[in-house]
């Protein structure tokens, strides 16, 4: 893949971000887009101004990297809403599945919990709890309702 060396004042604020061998294209975002944009009209040569036409694509690309950004946040919301409301809908059910420390378990889902484990939505965890048994939505092997007394 190929990389972008940027000078450091154009570097990301984040500090994570600053090692610009480590910073590949794909990796810059819309601020990026835009401080190299300033720097190259910046530094053009005053005789020899860019082209207009391409000036007006680099903008017109960093309109669609930020429509981008957006809709991958939105989708995002979209998808943890409705992994929320699928493990809603599992409490009070009997499932089979393996637990946290790959141990088959089987029982009825008492509650559902969310976890950060970092920032942004990609990063949660919804756990079903059966007991004090935590099992994710992707180990569930088997649902079932709750079994109840017929009296």
């Amino acid at each position: 893949m190929s990389q972008v060396t940027l000078p450091s004042q154009f570097l990301p604020s984040n500090p994570a971000l600053q090692n610009p061998a480590s910073k590949s294209v794909n990796e810059l975002d819309s601020n990026d887009f835009l401080k190299l944009l300033i720097a190259e009209l910046q530094n053009q040569d005053p005789m020899a101004p860019s082209d207009s036409i391409q000036m007006l694509q680099q903008v017109s690309q960093i309109r669609q990297i930020t429509s981008n950004d957006s809709m991958i946040a939105t989708m995002d919301s979209v998808r943890t809403g409705q992994e929320v409301a699928t493990a809603s809908q599992m409490v009070g059910k009997r499932i089979a599945a393996l637990d946290s420390g790959n141990q088959e378990i089987e029982g009825l889902v008492d509650r559902v919990t969310i976890s950060a484990s970092g920032d942004g939505e990609a990063n949660r965890e919804i756990l079903l709890h059966i007991g004090e048994h935590q099992v994710r939505m992707d180990q569930i092997r088997s649902i079932q309702p709750a079994i109840t007394d017929a009296a």
